[in-house]
This record gives structure tokens, sequence and C-alpha cells, in this order.
């Protein structure tokens, strides 16, 4: 008799359709990318980088925002058209 082993995961769409959806692995991505892994990084997930990116470039905006008294960061996300 054979064990199958179901793998565990918290991805409601992974579960439903056993494929996963497209930000499945993003986050051992960013830390791969984190390590200098980039090739790591995007077998396992390619949204990894955007979201590394946002990581970086969004802190720093906002705290040159911050620091000059803009509202630069703010405007720009006000005029994105999210919902």
């Amino acid at each position: 008799m054979q064990i199958q082993e179901k793998e565990f995961t918290v991805c409601v769409f992974k579960r439903i359709t056993n494929i996963p959806c497209p930000s499945c692995g993003t986050t051992r991505a960013v830390i791969e990318i984190s390590k200098g892994e980039i090739i790591s990084s995007i077998f396992l997930n390619p949204f990894g980088i955007i979201v590394a990116l946002i990581m970086v470039i969004c802190p720093i905006w906002i705290g040159y925002d911050y620091l000059l008294k803009k509202n630069l960061f703010f405007n720009f996300i006000s005029k994105q058209k999210l919902f």
C-alpha cells in the first residue's frame, strides 16, 4: 500500500485547483533576492523581482516626501485606479 503525501498550502486557489496562483512563492523569491540568488528567485516566482523593487523604492520615496514635506507618493497613489 502506497501512502500519498498531500502538500499543505494556505493558498485557497492552489487548494481548489491544484495549480499555483501567480503569487505563490513570492515571499520565497524575495528572500532569495535578498541572498543574492536572482536566478533561483526567478525560478520560484518572477513576480518576486517586482515585489522586491517595490519594497525598496516605496520606503525611500515616502522618506523623501517626509523629509522635503512633499506629497509626491500620495499624489501618485491617489491617481491610480485600483478598484
